[in-house]
């Protein structure tokens, strides 16, 4: 199956992860987020975007991100 399922099942958990860290974490940079799970911060915009489709991540314009709805 080669090298692609291995990196696949590390991304995916890496978002659940993700998933929880950013709820007991909100307002958490992605420069942040990059430190913690040890990779690029374009990587971590990257997994934003697909984690988005999953659930309502909220960029709260300089106060980093979180899950929920937006308040505007």
């Amino acid at each position: 199956r080669g090298d692609g399922g291995v990196r696949n099942n590390t991304r995916t958990v890496r978002l659940v992860k993700m998933i929880r860290y950013i709820e007991q974490n909100p307002h958490i940079k992605a420069k942040d987020l990059s430190h913690k799970f040890e990779v690029s911060e374009r990587t971590i915009y990257r997994d934003l975007r697909e984690l988005d489709h999953i659930v309502p991540i909220v960029n709260d314009r300089g106060n980093g991100y979180r899950i929920g709805v937006t308040t505007e």
